[in-house]
């Protein structure tokens, strides 16, 4: 199981308090991978939590191998863009497929919780879920 959790900093009281401080988010994520090999049951080599530009991150929960080529996707596309303005829930939901058509196993679900620090000293918190990977702000999904 997964753990990933994302905040706004600051928060609650402090954000009255220090509202002439820009916005920050802060991750929390274990990292330690489950097997289900006889040969191997757990190994603590995980990343979870990964840096996309200097003022974005994101963690993911689910189908590694889906998530890992969807984030190298799109640090892939960041990379390129010169406005890094760029299609993550496209991004996402085409690699996603491709490796949802492309395999006969199980297949998993996948979450991404991405975080993004803008120029306007703005935090937001994005959630993607799938099978659609359509991009929520975190506070939203929650409450719906």
């Amino acid at each position: 199981m997964t753990i990933a959790i994302g905040a706004k900093y600051p928060c609650g009281r402090l954000r009255v308090l220090q509202a002439h401080l820009p916005q920050a988010i802060i991750f929390v994520t274990d990292s330690r991978w489950t097997y289900s090999s006889p040969k191997v049951r757990f190994e603590d080599i995980g990343t979870k939590l990964h840096d996309l530009t200097n003022n974005s991150a994101i963690a993911y929960a689910g189908d590694v191998t889906s998530a890992e080529h969807c984030i190298s996707e799109l640090k892939r596309k960041l990379q390129n863009s010169r406005l890094r303005i760029v299609n993550a829930t496209e991004t996402f939901q085409r690699v996603y497929r491709h490796h949802l058509k492309n395999r006969s196993s199980l297949k998993h679900p996948l979450f991404f919780l991405m975080g993004v620090y803008l120029k306007t000293g703005q935090a937001n918190l994005v959630y993607f879920e799938s099978p659609a990977l359509k991009a929520y702000k975190a506070l939203e999904k929650w409450q719906q």
